[in-house]
């Protein structure tokens, strides 16, 4: 799937995050996800060798350099992404792309807030919000 047999969900996950949120340190996407460090960097290191990745200067760490897609990898999450969408279209869905749109801010939402329960030190947290894509 995607054009390689060894691109795993986690490998694209990075991929994904990293078009979603632009260049980040392996620790910043590491704390994005509540995963250790070398977990991510396991993850980033086959990437970066395989040149869908590269490593460039971090203007506010001199030794944390920021992740970064390169055009090819790039090339690689659009071709995710259009499988993906090849993918839903021939399961014909009985809801609207509205609705599809509505249901994956609620679970983004949802993820955003269990990943925040305890830190925020107030318990209970505070509902998620949801922002209506209407």
């Amino acid at each position: 799937m995607h054009g390689s047999d060894t691109l795993s969900a986690g490998r694209r996950g990075i991929l994904r995050d990293l078009r979603e949120h632009g260049p980040q340190t392996v620790p910043q996407m590491a704390r994005r996800r509540s995963v250790s460090r070398q977990h991510i960097q396991a993850l980033v290191d086959p990437l970066l060798s395989e040149g869908h990745l590269e490593l460039i200067e971090n203007p506010a760490h001199r030794r944390s350099r920021l992740v970064r897609l390169t055009r090819r990898g790039e090339r690689l999450v659009e071709e995710m992404a259009q499988c993906e969408r090849d993918r839903m279209a021939r399961l014909a869905l009985p809801i609207s792309q509205r609705e599809l749109d509505y249901t994956a801010s609620v679970l983004q939402a949802l993820c955003d807030w269990l990943g925040n329960v305890g830190r925020q030190g107030d318990f209970p947290p505070q509902r998620p919000r949801v922002q209506r894509r209407d």
